[in-house]
């Protein structure tokens, strides 16, 4: 594709590559929103969308470095957003904790039946499950999740009884 040299040509290279997103041509609009990019480098939205594209197209390494660059650019131009520092997963799991405890921790989650801390719950069956999954355990990771789901779900309070249906369509 030829290079954008006017506003017309972005706007219109704009709406062409967005067109093609939406219509599940992920080539082509790769092809448009990097042109994009080269044009105006510190647009933050064409660089989220480029991710997304990336991934469409199962393009893990450049979805990552593109990630990299949208992160630059978010620091850059919201200087009082505090981004929180990228972990990598080895680092995620050491973070999490010590299976044993974990695992006891879980199952006195799992056994309780009244005033269910909601929060240390979740917290317990994530960081149980980031463990199970670089483990290479993902059944038990998800059954983990799937099952705190149940839990919170079954102990949810009364008062907080019409969220279910938000939280049941968004965690299934």
């Amino acid at each position: 594709m030829a290079r954008i040299t006017s506003f017309e040509e972005y706007r219109d290279t704009t709406y062409e590559a967005v067109e093609d997103y939406n219509n599940k041509e992920y080539d082509k609009a790769l092809e448009k929103f990097l042109c994009l990019s080269e044009a105006n480098p510190k647009n933050p939205k064409v660089r989220e969308v480029l991710i997304l594209v990336y991934l469409k197209l199962k393009m893990y390494d450049k979805a990552q470095e593109e990630y990299g660059i949208y992160i630059e650019l978010l620091g850059e131009t919201m200087p009082n957003v505090q981004l929180p520092e990228r972990k990598t997963f080895a680092e995620v799991v050491e973070s999490a904790g010590d299976k044993d405890t974990l695992e006891k921790d879980y199952k006195k989650v799992m056994k309780k039946t009244k005033n269910l801390d909601v929060h240390h719950s979740c917290d317990t069956a994530s960081r149980l499950g980031i463990i199970y999954m670089a483990r290479g355990e993902y059944r038990k990771a998800e059954d983990i999740l799937l099952d705190i789901k149940t839990k919170i779900i079954e102990n949810c309070p009364d008062n907080l009884r019409h969220c279910l249906p938000l939280f049941e369509a968004t965690a299934s």
